[in-house]
């Protein structure tokens, strides 16, 4: 057994020093039942239920809360895959074998019948399995056994059989920290972001939306959280607009005058040349944030179509979503806006067409088609207030900062992704010792 299982190792670009030992991951599972598929059937979203865990929640390793919740009638029916901390999950479907170490957050959750709930005997070993699963042996391994009839999707037997190379205790303490470290810093980062974004999104609101100090000073109360002179920029009335009631002196346009919107190209009328091409982005790739095993595109394309980090992209077809990418060099494919200003800053039309997002996705979720999307006419009836440009101003000298940091914040999480899938496959087949001192340094170094 042990040498069918080092062939397929060894077959999948894996390495097996002599001292190192090799076993299916069936053998780590707690007992027989070891394995289970998430909830089958969710019913409707129900607020305050049970968080409700999809692929789609899950994001370089890490697992972003769900929106979605189940009934405590489904969460019980299902209770046999309920959290309770010590699981390792992988996905089925979307892209098959990417793991996740249930963490103390996570407790409570139920995840989706996409995703493999794994209990083990050995908790202590979920991160080196996981680091085994997704180097690019394990995904060559998981790619050779997926069903792809319909969508590509990886079964529970084939996952019992998974070859799993294993090192002395030590060198898995080892590389499980390291890829712990790593995880760790990755998910701070991006934790560090979500509240920086909420406190961005929050002041641009009360001030370009809800119109907060302009109210207070209606009221004869003073603005909250600004200083007399920035206070005094706002005016102290409402008047009547195509956008109902605005300040006055401020002024109404649609969503499409403050930006440009550039929508990609079919790029398979730019196949790659083999020579500095560029990985295409697409809704999938939006989504997760990179391009990594993307299909590639010439780079003989228009210099406004190339991506680059920074950019604000806008998915108009299917999914649909509005990032500032920070995932690399590519080549913008259709069903994709590129959106640019030169009028206003970027965290301006940013916020404008998230602001609009939930009625995009209402109006998408409408049309009878098989891929919902929305038209430039919905942009054009998407309104902004804009302001005079002292208030304008003051609120580019908070919130430009912001999304400055949001970016660096990402291009580090992206650098410290590509360094973990860099380095973790060069441990886990022996090409790569670390001294013991070295290793136990990893987590203060990163």
């Amino acid at each position: 057994m042990s040498s069918e299982l080092q062939k397929l190792w060894e077959h999948a670009g894996g390495q097996l020093p002599a001292d190192w030992t090799i076993a299916p991951l069936e053998s780590f599972f707690r007992d027989a039942k070891g394995i289970a598929v998430g909830v089958m059937y969710p019913g409707p979203d129900t607020p305050g239920g049970t968080p409700l865990l999809k692929v789609g929640d899950i994001k370089d390793g890490v697992a972003l809360r769900p929106t979605y919740c189940i009934s405590a009638a489904t969460d019980e029916e299902h209770r046999r895959t309920k959290l309770v901390g010590d699981e390792l999950l992988i996905t089925l479907v979307g892209n098959p074998g990417e793991c996740i170490v249930v963490t103390p957050e996570m407790v409570g959750w139920n995840p989706a019948r996409a995703i493999a709930v794994i209990r083990l005997q050995d908790i202590s070993l979920r991160t080196y399995l996981k680091t085994v699963l997704e180097s690019t042996a394990g995904r060559h391994l998981i790619d050779a056994v997926l069903n792809t009839t319909v969508q590509k999707t990886l079964n529970l037997k084939d996952i019992r059989k998974l070859p799993i190379p294993l090192p002395t205790d030590a060198e898995i303490k080892w590389i499980s920290g390291i890829s712990e470290a790593l995880t760790n810093r990755i998910t701070l980062l991006r934790e560090t972001n979500a509240t920086l974004e909420a406190i961005a999104q929050a002041l641009f609101k009360s001030w370009f939306v809800d119109f907060d100090p302009v109210r207070a000073k209606m009221q004869g109360r003073a603005p909250q959280g600004m200083d007399e002179a920035t206070a005094a920029l706002f005016p102290d009335g409402l008047e009547e607009s195509a956008l109902g009631s605005v300040p006055k002196g401020w002024r109404v346009q649609s969503l499409d005058t403050i930006a440009a919107f550039l929508n990609g190209l079919a790029l398979q009328k730019f196949p790659p040349t083999g020579h500095s091409d560029l990985p295409i982005i697409k809704i999938a790739q939006l989504r997760k944030g990179n391009s990594v095993g993307s299909d590639q595109a010439s780079r003989n394309i228009k210099p406004e179509y190339v991506v680059k980090n920074g950019d604000v992209l806008f998915s108009w077809s299917g999914s649909l979503e509005v990032e500032i990418w920070c995932g690399g060099e590519g080549a913008l494919n259709q069903h994709l806006f590129k959106v640019t200003s030169e009028a206003f800053p970027k965290w301006f039309y940013f916020f404008w067409t998230r602001h609009h997002l939930a009625d995009f996705r209402q109006t998408a979720a409408s049309k009878a088609t098989t891929m919902g999307h929305i038209q430039r006419g919905h942009l054009t009836a998407a309104k902004v207030c804009i302001s005079t440009a002292a208030v304008l101003n003051a609120a580019n000298s908070v919130l430009e900062p912001i999304v400055a940091i949001l970016i660096q914040n990402s291009l580090q999480a992206q650098s410290l992704v590509t360094l973990r899938e860099t380095l973790l496959p060069r441990l886990i087949s022996g090409q790569l010792h670390l001294h013991p001192d070295v290793s136990e340094h990893t987590a203060v170094i990163v």
